[in-house]
């Protein structure tokens, strides 16, 4: 029981590591590389989440005042009031 805790540990790290690296947007041969030192030395999860790229949260003014219409979904400006696509009167 203690040997297969041994070895679930470094595939649930593994899996967390690719899931970061899907969200940092690396490619699968990142994943593979960090995955092969996850198994093999167990202090590199450790290091790769000293030394992983921070995420930079940005908000542009364009995502901001797009919206969207609630019947056909149809983006349009927070200073429209009727949607262009459909005629439906818009809600801000």
């Amino acid at each position: 029981m203690v040997r297969l805790f041994f070895y679930l540990i470094p595939i649930v790290i593994a899996i967390f590591i690719f899931f970061d690296l899907k969200k940092i947007g690396r490619s699968s041969i990142a994943f593979m590389v960090a995955s092969a030192c996850a198994f093999l030395f167990p202090i590199a999860p450790l290091i790769y989440l000293a030394l992983r790229p921070k995420l930079k949260l940005t908000t542009s003014n364009a995502s901001i005042s797009t919206l969207f219409c609630s019947r056909c979904g149809h983006s349009y400006d927070s200073h429209q009031k009727k949607c262009s696509k459909c005629g439906n009167q818009l809600v801000l």
